[in-house]
C-alpha cells in the first residue's frame, strides 16, 4: 500500500510529540514515586514499567479494537480499559502533586529567610542597644558609687583628724605629771569609736554599692533574656507561618495575571487556586496528549498494519499451500520410482531365474 510523504511525515511528527510527553510524565511520575518508594531504583523501575504499561495498552486496545469479541473478549476489554484508566488517573495525580509542589508559593523559604534575616539583626540591634545601655548605665553607677565613698571616706577622716587632734591637744594638758585623765579617755574612746563606725559605715556603703551593681547586672540578664525568648518566639512563628495572605511567596507572574483578571473581570482567585486548576488543566493536557498521540498514530496505520498484516499472512498461507503441494507431487514421484524400481528388480529376477532353469 502506498503512504504518501504527508502522511510519513504526520506520522512522524505525531510519534514524537508522544514519545516527548511520555518521556515529561515518566519524569514526573518517577519524582514522586522517588519520594513513596525506596530505593530510588525501584521507583525508577516501576514508573518506566507503567508508562510504558500504559502506552502498550493504548496501542493494542485500538490496534485489536476492531476484532471480533470472540477474539477479543469483553472481559479482556474491561481489563484493558480499567488498566489504562488507572494509569491515566495516576499520572494525573503524579503530575498534579508535581506541579503543585512547584508553583504553589515558590518564593516560600526565600521569604521565610528574609524574615528570619531582619529577625536576627533586629536581635543584635536590641542586643547591642541593651548591651551599651548596660554598660552606660553600670559607669554612671561606678562613678556615683566611687563619688559616694570619696565624701563619705572624707567625712570620717575629716572627723577622725578632729579627734586626734582634740586627743593630742588632751596630751599636753598635764595634772601632777599625768595627761591620761577622764577628758583623754573620753576623746580616745570618741575616736576608736569613730574609727570603727566609719570603717562599718565604709563597708556598708560598699556592700549597697555591690547590690546595686548585682541588681544591675541581674536587669540586663534579663533585659537580654527576655529579648532573645521574643526572637526565638517570632522565629518560630515564622517557620509555623505559611504565608498564604504574602503576595511575595507567590511567583510575581501569577500574581500579575490574577491582579489583572481581577481588574478586568471583578473576579477574585486565590494564588493557590489558580496553581490548583493550572496544574488540572497541564495535567490533563499532557495525558490526553499521550493517549491522543498513540491512538491516533495507531488508528491511523492500522488498516496498514492490517493490510501488511493479511497480505503477508495470505503469501504465508500460499507459500505453505506451494510447499504442500510439492511434497505431495515429491511424494507422489518418488513412489513411481520405487513402483518403476521394484518392477525393474522384479523383471531381473524373473530374467535370472529363466536363465538358470536353461
Amino acid at each position: 500500500m502506498h503512504i504518501s510523504w504527508f502522511f510519513k511525515s504526520s506520522w512522524i511528527l505525531q510519534l514524537l510529540v508522544g514519545v516527548g510527553l511520555f518521556l515529561c510524565s515518566f519524569y514526573i511520575e518517577y519524582k514522586i514515586l522517588q519520594a513513596f518508594i525506596a530505593p530510588p531504583s525501584m521507583a525508577f523501575f516501576l514508573s518506566l514499567t507503567l508508562e510504558i504499561g500504559k502506552v502498550t495498552a493504548i496501542v493494542w486496545h485500538y490496534h485489536m479494537s476492531h476484532l471480533s469479541v470472540s477474539a477479543y473478549p469483553g472481559s479482556v476489554r474491561l481489563i484493558s480499559l480499567l488498566f489504562r484508566l488507572g494509569l491515566v488517573f495516576l499520572s494525573l495525580i503524579c503530575s498534579q502533586l508535581f506541579l503543585n509542589d512547584r508553583l504553589d508559593r515558590p518564593n516560600l523559604k526565600n521569604v521565610k529567610a528574609v524574615e528570619t534575616a531582619a529577625i536576627e539583626k533586629r536581635l543584635n540591634d536590641d542586643l547591642k542597644i541593651l548591651d551599651d545601655q548596660h554598660l552606660s548605665q553600670k559607669e554612671t553607677m561606678i562613678a556615683r558609687h566611687q563619688a559616694e565613698y570619696a565624701d563619705l571616706k572624707a567625712a570620717t577622716d575629716r572627723t577622725i583628724t578632729k579627734l586626734e587632734a582634740l586627743l593630742l591637744a588632751e596630751m599636753d594638758n598635764v595634772v601632777g605629771g599625768v595627761f591620761k585623765g577622764p577628758r583623754y579617755e573620753e576623746f580616745k574612746q570618741r575616736l576608736d569609736d569613730e574609727k570603727i563606725a566609719g570603717q562599718a559605715a565604709l563597708e556598708k556603703l560598699q556592700q549597697r554599692q555591690a547590690r546595686e551593681i548585682g541588681q544591675l547586672s541581674l536587669n540586663s540578664r534579663r533585659l537580654r533574656q527576655e529579648t532573645l525568648s521574643m526572637a526565638d518566639k517570632k522565629q518560630r512563628q515564622i517557620i509555623a507561618d505559611d504565608f498564604s495572605n504574602d503576595e511575595r511567596v507567590n511567583d510575581p507572574y501569577i500574581v500579575a495575571l490574577l491582579k489583572v483578571t481581577e481588574s478586568l473581570f471583578a473576579a477574585t482567585l486565590e494564588p493557590l487556586q489558580f496553581v490548583f486548576l493550572f496544574s488540572l488543566l497541564m495535567s490533563f493536557l499532557m495525558e490526553v496528549g499521550i493517549v491522543l498521540a498513540f491512538s491516533t498514530i495507531t488508528v491511523s496505520i492500522a488498516p496498514v498494519l492490517k493490510a501488511q498484516h493479511e497480505s503477508a499472512l495470505e503469501e504465508e498461507v500460499l507459500m505453505t499451500q506451494m510447499g504442500g503441494e510439492a511434497r505431495r507431487d515429491d511424494m507422489a514421484h518418488q513412489a513411481a520410482m520405487d513402483k518403476i524400481s521394484k518392477a525393474g528388480k522384479q523383471t531381473m529376477e524373473k530374467a535370472e531365474q529363466s536363465l538358470h532353469a536353461l
